[in-house]
C-alpha cells in the first residue's frame, strides 16, 4: 500500500537546475503532496505572495535571486510563513543566520531524497 505523509500538503520547491525541480517535484508528489516550483528566490516570492504554502524547498545559489534573499523576504514580508528548508552544496549560511529566518534544516547537496521526504514530512504533521 503506497503511503501518502504529505497528503494535500502545499510545497514550493526552488532550485535553478530544472531537472532537480523535476525530480524533487515527483518524489513529493508521490508522497501526496500538491507540488509548484519556481527557478529562483524572485519568482519563488512572487508565487508566495499570491498563494499559501505549508513549506518552501529551496537551493541557495541561483541566479536572478537567491534562497538568502527569499528566506529573508519570507521572514519579513510573509504573515503567514511556510516552513522553510534549505538545499545547497556549499557552506552559504550560518546557523545563527538560518535560526533568525527560521530556517528547519539545510540539507547538503548531494541529499538523500527519502530523509529529505520524511523530514518534511515529520514537520508538516508536527505542525498540525
Amino acid at each position: 500500500m503506497k503511503t501518502e505523509p504529505l497528503k494535500g500538503k502545499k510545497i514550493l520547491i526552488v532550485d535553478d537546475e530544472d531537472f532537480l525541480r523535476e525530480v524533487l517535484s515527483e518524489i513529493f508528489a508521490d508522497s501526496g503532496a500538491i507540488t509548484k516550483s519556481a527557478e529562483n528566490g524572485t519568482k519563488a516570492f512572487e508565487i508566495l505572495q499570491v498563494e499559501k504554502f505549508d513549506a518552501v524547498i529551496s537551493d541557495i545559489r541561483m541566479p536572478g535571486g537567491d534562497g538568502l534573499s527569499l528566506i529573508e523576504n519570507i521572514s519579513t514580508q510573509l504573515e503567514e510563513k511556510p516552513k522553510v528548508f534549505l538545499c545547497s552544496g556549499f557552506n552559504d549560511i550560518s546557523p545563527e543566520k538560518a535560526k533568525k529566518f527560521e530556517v528547519v534544516e539545510i540539507f547538503s547537496k548531494p541529499f538523500n531524497n527519502e530523509k529529505l521526504v520524511n523530514t518534511v514530512a515529520r514537520v508538516l504533521t508536527l505542525d498540525h
